[in-house]
């Protein structure tokens, strides 16, 4: 079996789903959808090159980031709202 080169992964779609999996925040204060916003830049951030199976894992792993801040930044509205006693 050929080892891979100095600095490369045997498994490069295993690795970046490991870095997704440690973007989720395990602990936070304040807003959690602002936690998560900054973690889904950290993401777009990453150079991942162009190979399929890691786009694959990259689209997959930013559209479950997208979607956690839009349900974290639904749940903070409507607590806001009932919280402040209006709903509009």
């Amino acid at each position: 079996m050929k080892k891979p080169a100095k600095g490369r992964s045997s498994d490069p779609v295993a690795v970046f789903k490991e870095i997704a999996v440690r973007l989720r925040p395990s602990s936070f204060s304040g807003s959690v959808a602002t936690k998560f916003e900054s973690r889904l830049n950290l993401l777009d951030r990453l150079k991942i090159g162009n190979a399929p199976a890691i786009n694959s894992a990259f689209n997959e792993a930013r559209a479950e980031l997208a979607a956690r801040v839009a349900a974290a930044r639904r749940s903070e509205t409507d607590e806001s709202k009932a919280e402040s006693g209006r709903f509009e």
